[in-house]
């Protein structure tokens, strides 16, 4: 399957709203009970239209992917922490259940990590506490969790567990370190510098 990430548009709003509520309900549907409040469709909506509005969250990118057949498939988020000045975030990793499988999360997942370890040294995310597949996921690729922790559901004691990474520069921000003298095996440790 031929697959391109490319930043999302207002116009992508709707879709990205349906491919977030199809992934929440197929991907939590073991954590959250069944007699939990379903999804506010509406107010998602506005959210991604929010997320989607440059002029609203200045450096926050959002990254889409599409297939020729299906158009958007997936998403990510990738912008400053909201609570932690020059830390990065990392949020909204959500593909459609019919695309899982298929690399595409990795795909996001490695668009928005570049883009964050161009413009930060460390970025955060939150997980569901109960989601442990995603949490071993994000612990393999190097993230450990913090002690913050958030209610996200507390009728049933559903949590949000915050995550974060230390990032290594890109080759194209990183700043060239200073030259440092060369060393010499043939010199005598006596003779000093």
């Amino acid at each position: 399957m031929d697959v391109s990430i490319g930043p999302g548009a207002l116009s992508d709003a709707d879709v990205l709203t349906a491919v977030h509520h199809r992934a929440a309900l197929a991907g939590f549907a073991d954590i959250f009970p069944p007699d939990a409040p379903a999804p506010d469709v509406a107010a998602d909506r506005s959210r991604w239209a929010r997320s989607l509005d440059p002029r609203l969250h200045p450096g926050l990118h959002v990254y889409v992917a599409r297939t020729a057949t299906a158009g958007p498939v997936g998403v990510v988020l990738a912008g400053p922490d909201d609570h932690e000045r020059g830390v990065g975030h990392l949020a909204r990793l959500y593909v459609d259940p019919d695309h899982w499988g298929m690399g595409i999360g990795t795909m996001l997942y490695d668009t928005a990590m570049e883009d964050l370890g161009a413009r930060f040294g460390a970025a955060t995310l939150w997980v569901l506490e109960a989601n442990e597949r995603a949490r071993s996921w994000y612990e393999r690729l190097g993230w450990r969790i913090t002690p913050r922790r958030t209610p996200t559901y507390a009728p049933a004691d559903i949590h949000d567990v915050q995550y974060r990474i230390d990032l290594v520069p890109s080759p194209r921000t990183a700043q060239p370190a200073a030259a440092a003298a060369p060393l010499r095996s043939d010199r005598d440790p006596a003779e000093g510098a």
